[in-house]
């Protein structure tokens, strides 16, 4: 690592200039597709342009029928006014009012009549056990999108949400009772949406008392929407360099008024790197580009399928990249760490030991032992495998090509909710994180045959401690071992994206006394048959298919109930098998047999499930998303 550019770029970052652009782009309601997140990243166009930065508004259509992969364009949404009232005796009370919080409302919700919609409450917390509804409100803790369909079919009034999910260890369920949980109808047929508000869950309490006692509660809503042909929008800034390829920093503009942390803190953060960028660019302070670094502001997924999708086949290769998603709260009150998370082991994963490397500068060890012998970070940090749920996901699935580590505070304690102020935000974690991303991105946009030896040499120092870690968990094979190896060895020749004449012969030769020196240690794997299917699937379309895509086309195919039956078939946890779901695609390269791909996705997560392999390849196989080849 450059310890010069890595001084500079620590001086220039601002975390005072960088939480005041947050503060302007939290006073956004930055729903996707709507009329506030197009403010907000005109607010953004201009603060860059005050700076003297030229940032371009891309827009794309949003008209519910638009494809950009395997993406479904939501239609653009309007909410004026939304009320919902409690009648009783003597007053009315106001319980959730969308002129005072925004998230007071299931967001994208539909229209009531002009008059209201009035009419008793019961509670729905189960959506296989409805009671009837037709002419009611339903109170309900569960996803308000699960009910969505059923409410419309059975003719009730619409949803009040009164939930809000534990997020271990540091929210309980309910865990801040006086705060609105974040929630939107993100299905089909959006112009077909019910009303629908959200409670604090100390509201929800009281109603469902009274509701046990056998009190009958009349609500009155009201609801002006639209749902109408429009646009959405992504923002783009590029720092050209002597190559036409590039670096992207990415992050997601979108969520509703305040999502201060979620996703203000990365969107400003990349305000501040443009700022920094330029003005160290300008002043010769910094060497120029050998490649661009390009800066992306989008709503979640989707401004991501839309631009990776609206790229022709003469664009620029894009490196490299690395996502911004929540980094700049107050670790002592939101609870969380700073987390490195690895892109998959499908994909390159170079950049995480890149993070590491630029984390265990001695700039960061700012607190000291008692003694002072010793000298460590003030904040929390840690490195973890693959998860997914933000825009890395997409980049960092193969047939994108784009390797993508991510950064994110998590877990945080005001996650989704009202409380996502700019108070709970630390200038100092913005200032931190802009270091951090800055000199990822420079890094790799100067890379040169010295930068890519001390790269190499983390990837070869990081690979014993990867696989201590499996050694750790009980995971260890001696056919895991050679498993590790041949991914280590294939990231690291990966690097030669950079440079063709790269030479990682010496390294390779490291990693393989790395693992020898490891093989005592390993357990003898027992005869495993992963699969006796003759298959070799190949996927039709570039990147993971997004869930509301993959709904509308299971639904169209009457496939829904399959595709919900394997994931419960699956476990307990269903969002373990869409995560299993994911690895598998990421492993199909139209190469691979149906059993190497089961088995790579096997010992990259520990999870093992053949029979449901097969049948979502069949399903996507289906909605022409996938096909399956007889050897």
């Amino acid at each position: 690592m450059d310890k010069k550019l890595f001084e500079i770029l620590s001086r220039e970052i601002s975390g005072e200039r960088t939480f005041r652009y947050l503060n302007l782009i939290a006073q956004h309601h930055r729903i996707q597709a709507s009329p506030g997140f197009r403010d907000a990243a005109r607010t953004c166009q201009e603060i860059l342009a005050q700076n003297g930065l030229q940032a371009d508004i891309i827009s794309y259509p949003a008209d519910g029928k638009s494809r950009f992969w395997a993406s479904q364009a939501l239609m653009e949404w309007k909410a004026s006014k939304a009320r919902l009232e409690l009648i009783q005796e003597k007053e009315i009370e106001i319980l959730a009012d969308y002129e005072h919080s925004e998230l007071s409302v299931i967001q994208r919700l539909g229209s009531t009549p002009p008059q209201g919609a009035e009419g008793p409450i019961v509670t729905g917390d189960k959506k296989d056990d409805l009671p009837p509804i037709r002419g009611k409100w339903v109170l309900t803790k569960e996803a308000p999108e699960t009910l969505r369909r059923q409410v419309i079919k059975d003719q009730g009034l619409g949803i009040i949400y009164d939930g809000m999910p534990a997020l271990p260890p540091v929210r309980e369920e309910g865990g801040l009772p006086h705060n609105r949980q974040y929630t939107s109808f993100w299905g089909l047929n959006e112009e077909e949406n019910p009303p629908g508000f959200v409670l604090t869950p100390a509201q929800g309490k009281k109603i469902r008392a009274k509701l046990e006692k056998g009190e009958k509660i009349t609500t009155r809503g009201y609801a002006q929407t639209s749902f109408y042909n429009g646009n959405f929008e992504n923002l783009t800034l590029f720092f050209p360099g002597e190559k036409e390829e590039e670096i992207l920093l990415i992050a997601h503009l979108c969520h509703p008024r305040p999502s201060a942390g979620d996703n203000a803190s990365g969107s400003a953060v990349l305000l501040e790197i443009a700022t920094a960028l330029k003005n160290l660019l300008d002043s010769g302070a910094i060497p120029p580009l050998q490649f661009g670094i390009r800066l992306l502001w989008v709503p979640e997924m989707t401004g991501t399928y839309a631009y990776l999708a609206s790229r022709n086949n003469k664009s620029p290769q894009i490196l490299g990249a690395l996502n911004l998603d929540m980094v700049g709260q107050k670790q002592e009150v939101g609870g969380g760490s700073l987390i490195v998370e690895k892109p998959p082991l499908a994909s390159a994963s170079w950049g995480a030991d890149l993070l590491q490397s630029i984390l265990n500068n001695p700039y960061f060890h700012k607190a000291q032992n008692p003694y002072q012998t010793a000298s460590f970070p003030d904040f929390t940090w840690a490195t973890l495998p693959f998860s997914g749920g933000s825009d890395h996901y997409i980049l960092s699935d193969p047939t994108v090509d784009i390797p993508c580590p991510m950064l994110i505070q998590w877990p945080d304690r005001h996650y989704h909710t009202d409380a996502d102020q700019p108070g709970t935000i630390d200038p100092l974690m913005l200032h931190n994180v802009g270091v951090i991303a800055a000199t990822y991105s420079c890094f790799l946009a100067t890379l040169n045959v010295e930068g890519l030896d001390s790269l190499a040499k983390k990837m070869v120092s990081s690979f014993g401690q990867e696989i201590s870690s499996e050694l750790s968990r009980n995971r260890l094979t001696d056919k895991d071992l050679q498993w590790l190896l041949q991914r280590k060895i294939e990231h690291l020749q990966d690097l030669k994206r950079f440079q063709d004449t790269f030479e990682p012969r010496k390294y390779l030769e490291n990693l393989r006394e790395i693992a020898m020196s490891f093989a005592p240690l390993a357990g003898e794997e027992k005869p495993k048959n992963f699969s006796s299917e003759n298959l070799i699937p190949k996927r039709l379309v570039p990147g993971p298919p997004d869930q509301r895509f993959l709904q509308r086309e299971l639904e169209k195919a009457n496939l829904k109930e399959k595709f919900e039956k394997i994931c419960k078939d699956f476990g307990e946890k269903n969002q373990a098998a869409k995560g299993y779901a994911t690895h598998l695609l990421y492993w199909v390269d139209g190469k691979r047999t149906f059993q190497e791909v089961v088995e790579n996705t096997c010992r990259e997560t520990g999870l093992e499930s053949p029979q449901f392999a097969l049948d979502y390849f069949r399903l996507l196989e289906k909605i022409g998303l996938l096909e399956l080849n007889g050897v």
